[in-house]
């Protein structure tokens, strides 16, 4: 028979956003306030949880930026033009990263983190810009859009504000 024993750490690799939800979460356990509402408590998990996919989609995508003052990219030499925050529109809400934009000597811009990270019109990401097209192919955009600001106010009511 074989016996399974619990993992007491993730892995070998410390990853802040897990440690601070972790921290997070024993804190709201330990509390001693009783639970009054329960979809408060779930909205209160739920946020931690997001809140530790947004820093942790951040992190791998910053891995993806580039900062040199030139890359080639098809044989082609592209000019480090704009080095500043952007966000990006993920299915767990916005992300922030540092990227770098280059330009050519043609005027074409490329940003390097997109393209490796498939960002869909400089904002999307690939599985935000699937959900967004499945949504307004099912309902009218306005309708989109304020189910969008409810999904994302709820968890900004979250302990993390």
């Amino acid at each position: 028979m074989e016996v399974c024993q619990p993992l007491t750490k993730v892995a070998n690799d410390s990853c802040p956003a897990i440690d601070q939800l972790q921290q997070k979460l024993t804190l709201l356990r330990q509390s001693n306030n009783p639970i009054q509402h329960f979809e408060d408590h779930e909205n209160e998990i739920h946020s931690l949880f997001i809140q530790a996919e947004r820093e942790i989609l951040a992190e791998e995508l910053q891995k993806l930026d580039i900062n040199k003052a030139s890359i080639e990219v098809n044989g082609v030499v592209y000019h480090q033009a704009l080095r500043s925050y952007q966000t990006y529109q993920s299915a767990a809400g916005p992300v922030r990263v540092l990227h770098s934009l280059y330009r050519n000597a043609g005027d074409k811009c490329i940003v390097p983190l997109e393209l490796k990270a498939g960002v869909v019109e400089g904002y999307w990401l690939p599985k935000a810009a699937k959900q967004a097209a499945w949504m307004v192919a099912q309902l009218p955009p306005a309708d989109v859009k304020s189910l969008l600001d409810r999904n994302y106010s709820a968890l900004s009511k979250g302990i993390l504000q």
